[in-house]
């Protein structure tokens, strides 16, 4: 399944004109119900994005140098798996 996403327009992204960054779903935790979240997509550029559960926690938020713009999400220790190729059902 590959899903198209377009980025919210900034000054720098206008001038690029690269708005569209093309998805491909990975995985989704099997054992979270009922929202299958986190979930794991692999880009066209090479990156991966992570829809997972937003850290909200300000002493965690505290010890980390979060830049604007950015944000942290946290997920299992058992989606690591689908980080590799052979997780991923993907022949080698």
């Amino acid at each position: 399944m590959a899903i198209t996403m377009y980025a919210r327009a900034t000054p720098r992204n206008l001038r690029d004109r690269e708005l569209a960054v093309r998805l491909t779903f990975v995985a989704k935790d099997p054992n979270s119900n009922p929202t299958n979240s986190p979930t794991l997509y692999r880009t066209d550029r090479g990156s991966w994005l992570v829809q997972g559960f937003v850290v909200t926690d300000p002493e965690a938020l505290a010890e980390m140098d979060i830049p604007e713009g950015e944000s942290v999400v946290e997920i299992p220790d058992r989606m690591i798996q689908f980080f590799t190729e052979e997780g991923r059902g993907v022949a080698g």
